[in-house]
């Protein structure tokens, strides 16, 4: 789905687009759409600025970033994106930044690509460490075990010799 901004009749206009799975391409391959995402909103146009607010709705599968098992994340999150054109923010570089230019995204065209709207937002919602559980154990350095599951025979980690010495300061 493709918004062509030059071709906005009116300053607000609404979009909404549902993506099965398969349709939607992650970049990531460690996380998996387990759900439909559903993306609507509404688009203000506004001389060279652009504003898409709306929400994000869908199901993810992560990894455990600790034991690598999968974790489903539901992800429910509004979001508002200021655009400006690049014609415009190029212009206005020169002058001083204000607050609200810090949120300010640049257009590569006069097209939005919902797809990789939503792709991004998907990304945004995500958090940036994910545990199957707060006492996850995670996985044995040595023989790859995943200790939430069975205990491994392997010996404690050795300490580096270069930092051997530090450990005296703990006595």
């Amino acid at each position: 789905m493709r918004i062509e901004i030059d071709k906005l009749t009116t300053k607000q206009s609404v979009f909404a687009n549902k993506y099965e799975s398969e349709e939607l391409a992650l970049e990531d391959e460690d996380v998996r759409l387990v759900q439909t995402l559903e993306i609507s909103g509404v688009v203000n146009r506004s001389d060279s600025r652009v504003n898409l607010t709306g929400k994000i709705k869908t199901g993810v599968e992560v990894l455990c970033d600790r034991c690598l098992t999968p974790v489903f994340i539901d992800i429910d999150n509004e979001f508002d994106v200021d655009l400006a054109e690049s014609s415009i923010y190029d212009a206005a570089q020169s002058l001083e930044l204000k607050e609200d230019d810090l949120n300010l995204s640049v257009l590569d065209s006069n097209v939005i690509d919902i797809d990789d709207f939503a792709r991004e937002q998907l990304y945004l919602a995500l958090p940036s460490r994910v545990v199957c559980k707060n006492d996850c154990l995670g996985l044995c350095e040595k023989c790859g075990a995943n200790k939430n599951i069975k205990s491994c025979q392997c010996q404690a980690r050795e300490i580096d010799p270069r930092w051997a010495g530090l450990k005296d300061l703990l006595k």
